[in-house]
């Protein structure tokens, strides 16, 4: 048997091939329209939905295109070279208010801060010199209370015209009052001769239990001699 022969009979054997599945028509898609279609109006024009969906079309392509960044145009090297020069120009004016604001705002807080020292310094001085104005008012009455034993122990010729242990030429102390934001350091003259009735009784307390101490001491010391 040839070799043809032999193939043949193989063929021949094999079992049949199952037949291939059915075939579905295939449907086309209708072409898309080009130009949207409406409904014409039985005048042959097209009805009035159809007019503004159109205009309003329309608005929306135009703000599209408006609002669509345009490329600036290329400038020459002169006007590059003036635009820098003005933008430098701006930069430095920014720099320059810039520098005055900053200075200015230092000048602010200082201020602030020296107000706050001359309130504080204003009211030491005033203070002091309440105190001063007391001190000097005990020294007139003090002085008063001691002159006619000072006159008495002078020299008799002295006796008809005797010097006082104090004089009073001018008397004052510093006061620094406001006048809006001002300071103004100015002078507070006393009269010394006007004095609290309750401060002179008090002196003349003190003076008259110095007398009694004094007096009993002398008396203590002639007992024992």
């Amino acid at each position: 048997m040839s070799i043809v022969g032999s193939m043949a009979s193989v063929v021949s054997n094999l079992p049949p091939s199952p037949p291939p599945p059915p075939r579905h028509p295939v449907t086309p898609s209708p072409p898309l329209p080009i130009s949207p279609s409406f409904p014409s109006s039985p005048n042959g024009a097209p009805p009035e939905h159809c007019c503004q969906f159109c205009v309003k079309l329309t608005t929306i392509f135009d703000m599209a295109l408006v609002t669509l960044p345009v490329a600036p145009e290329p400038l020459s090297i002169p006007e590059a070279l003036a635009q820098l020069q003005q933008e430098i120009t701006e930069l430095a004016l920014c720099q320059i208010a810039i520098a005055r604001w900053q200075l200015h705002q230092q000048q602010t807080d200082q201020c602030q801060k020296s107000m706050q020292q001359l309130e504080a310094i204003q009211e030491r001085i005033n203070a002091l010199a309440a105190e001063l104005e007391t001190q000097m008012r005990q020294f007139h009455l003090t002085a008063s209370a001691v002159n006619p034993y000072y006159c008495a122990l002078q020299s008799p010729p002295n006796s008809q015209h005797p010097a006082n242990v104090w004089e009073i030429h001018h008397a004052a102390v510093p006061h620094v009052m406001r006048r809006g934001s001002q300071f103004i350091l100015t002078a507070k003259s006393l009269d010394l001769s006007v004095t609290d009735e309750g401060a002179q009784g008090r002196e003349r307390a003190r003076h008259a239990c110095r007398r009694r101490e004094a007096l009993e001491r002398w008396l203590l010391a002639q007992r024992h001699c």
